[in-house]
Parts: structure tokens; sequence; C-alpha cells
């Protein structure tokens, strides 16, 4: 019994080698196997590279399992084993050296057949690049414009890209090639103003400053207040302005507020002067009361006000001003 289970288990064994060798041979005419013949091959043995860091991609033919290795520790491959045909990626490092090329070798088999592949790779022979130092610089960094404005160009030197904003709208700037075109608006205004325009690089930035007068304020000469009545009085003042017509003259005055202005009651008369003089009468007054009076003028820009005077008007029963009654003895 034990003599047939023998035979049973070397039988077993011979199937199952001639089984694989059928893998591993190729059947002839005569129905006999071969040892399969290795087809292992490469696109290219030898390859040169500069010092970069990059892939150096290998085409590889197989008809069977294969291998890769390296003892290099500055080639990395993508994969160390594959079957039929396929590619190898194979990664190297910079070369650092500025004078030395170096050799590595990436060894591909299948068991039969080894195949030795050379990687030479170059010395990093490009000069360093030396670091860009910034210079940004203006030939002007302040400006003075008049209350109607106008333009001017400042002069930039920069070996960088630049540009250039201003924080006012009334004042616009430009680049303009290598300057900075500004353009100031006409200042409608008795108040002078300033602005700031930038001009700014990679990491540097410079400033202009912008500065434009106001309109000159109109100047009013002394109220005086004549012919003082129970019910009226005559103002007189002289007024000059060297930018803006006068487009209306006259009188504000009230009996309870101390300095008053056109919303209080008021004469006046229109003109289109620069300078003149300017006569009023204030009609229905209360009698023997205290009045506040003060001139102005009004321009396309707004309203000046002169000083504020001061009248009381006569009371029933006293002679009017320029009467002259004969005396009672």
């Amino acid at each position: 019994m034990k003599k047939a289970s023998l035979t049973y288990i070397v039988i077993f064994m011979t199937v199952l080698v001639s089984s694989c060798g059928k893998d591993l041979k190729e059947q002839d005419a005569d129905n006999k196997y071969e040892a399969i013949k290795s087809e292992l091959a490469v696109e290219g043995t030898s390859y040169s590279i500069d010092a970069s860091q990059q892939d150096v991609r290998i085409k590889i033919v197989s008809n069977s399992y294969w291998s890769a290795t390296t003892p290099s520790d500055w080639l990395h491959l993508d994969r160390s084993r594959g079957k039929g045909d396929g590619m190898l990626s194979v990664q190297a490092d910079i070369n650092s050296s500025t004078t030395a090329e170096r050799h590595a070798v990436v060894i591909v088999s299948d068991g039969i057949k080894t195949i030795n592949i050379t990687i030479t790779q170059a010395p990093d022979t490009e000069e360093p690049v030396e670091p860009v130092i910034e210079k940004l610089s203006v030939s002007e960094s302040l400006l003075h414009f008049g209350y109607n404005g106008g333009s001017s160009e400042v002069a930039v030197s920069s070996n960088v890209d630049w540009t250039v904003s201003s924080n006012a709208q009334w004042c616009a700037a430009r680049n303009n090639t290598s300057t900075v075109f500004v353009n100031a608006g006409i200042n409608k205004s008795y108040s002078p103003r300033s602005a700031t325009i930038t001009v700014k690089g990679l990491t540097l930035s410079t400033t202009i400053m912008v500065n434009q007068a106001a309109i000159e304020e109109p100047t009013l000469g002394a109220l005086a207040v004549s012919n003082i009545t129970k019910t009226s009085a005559d103002c007189q003042f002289t007024y000059n302005s060297s930018d803006l017509e006068i487009q209306k003259s006259g009188v504000c005055y009230s009996s309870l507020v101390n300095n008053p202005t056109t919303s209080n009651s008021c004469v006046y008369s229109t003109t289109s002067s620069y300078s003149g003089t300017s006569t009023h009468r204030l009609p229905v007054l209360n009698e023997n009361t205290v009045y506040y009076v003060r001139p102005y003028v009004t321009t396309s820009v707004g309203t000046t006000y002169g000083e504020t005077k001061q009248f009381t008007t006569l009371k029933t029963n006293s002679p009017d001003e320029g009467d002259n009654p004969t005396p009672t003895y």
C-alpha cells in the first residue's frame, strides 16, 4: 500500500515540473522543449545630462520579468522590477559641483542577461546669478499747483517695474514710461489742499507730496452805518476779489443774532465785478432797538462775511438824525 502511494507522488511531481517547464521553454517541431532565449534590450545604454535635476526615461524591451538597480545615491528609480516591455524613469539630483562631472550606472537584468546603462551628469558651469539690488527714486518729491490746477511730470529712476497711485481724486497720477504724470484739478474752495502720490517697486516705495493753493477769498472793508432813524439806517462797505467775480454784495442784519448770516434778514444787489463799493438801506426797523449788521459778498465758491457792527435805532419823541430842533427857553 505504501508502495502504491509513493508511485502516485512521483507521477504527480513529474507532471508538475513538466507543466512549469512550459512557461520556461518553448516547444520545437519534435515536441521537445528548449530554454527561452532572453530578449532583454534597452533603448540606449549611455545618457548625458546637464547639472539640473531631471528625469531620464529608459525604454525597456523584454519577454520576461526584469529588475533594475543602481548603486548611486544621486540617482533614484521609480521602480525596481517589471514584466515585459516598459518604461523606467530615473531621476537625477542637481550636480552642485562646478568643476567635475559624475557618472553612475543603472543595472537592468532578467536573470539571464544583464545590461549596464551609464548616466553622465555635467558640472554646474552656469555663472551664479547676482541678486538684484532694487533701486527706486524720483526727481522731485514736492509739487505745487495754483488753485486753477495744471499738470507736471516727475522722472522715475528704477531698475525694477513700478506702479503709481494717488490718495486724492482731485490729483490724478499715472505711469508714463519712465515718469509719473500728475494732473491737478481746479480747487474750488477757499482752503488749500494736499495729496500724496506713492511710487512703489518690488519692496521699495517713495512718495511725491502735492500741494495746491486755494482760491483767494475776497476782502471786505469796514462797514459804515449812517443816517440812523427810528425805522431805517444806511450801510456801506468796499470789497475786492483777485480770483473770482463778485456775484452778489449785501448786508445781513438781526436784532437777535450777534453775527447774522444770509439766513437772517438781508438786503443785497447783484453785480459782476471784482471790486467796488456796496451801499444799502436797512428798511422797516423797530425803533429804539439794538441791531447787529454784517456785510457779505458771494462768488461761485461761496459767501464771505465782513466784521459785524452794532447800532441802535432812535426812539419815539427823539429827534431823527439830521434834525436840529429849535431849543425852547
